[in-house]
């Protein structure tokens, strides 16, 4: 991933897979997971795809559903995976 891309930048990326993966664009604080706009489902979808389009090793059996359940968050969590 080009280290040049905002948090902005990812949470816009993210949004619009959930978007065409969920059927919605949820704020970028929204809890994910309670709210039901991810099923466990889609949220392997989503890690897949996290990995193909960031480039990035997700380490499944490491996450934390507190600290992986938004947006702003999951953007986060990318922007430091991408920095090792």
């Amino acid at each position: 991933m080009p280290r040049d891309r905002t948090q902005r930048d990812i949470e816009e990326k993210l949004s619009r897979f959930l978007k065409k993966s969920a059927g919605t664009a949820p704020r970028r604080t929204a809890d994910l997971i309670a709210t039901g706009i991810v099923s466990s489902f889609i949220m392997l979808e989503f890690i897949d795809w996290i990995e193909r389009e960031f480039k990035v090793s997700v380490d499944i059996a490491a996450l934390d559903p507190r600290t992986f359940n938004t947006i702003e968050r999951i953007a986060r969590h990318i922007r430091t995976w991408a920095s090792k």
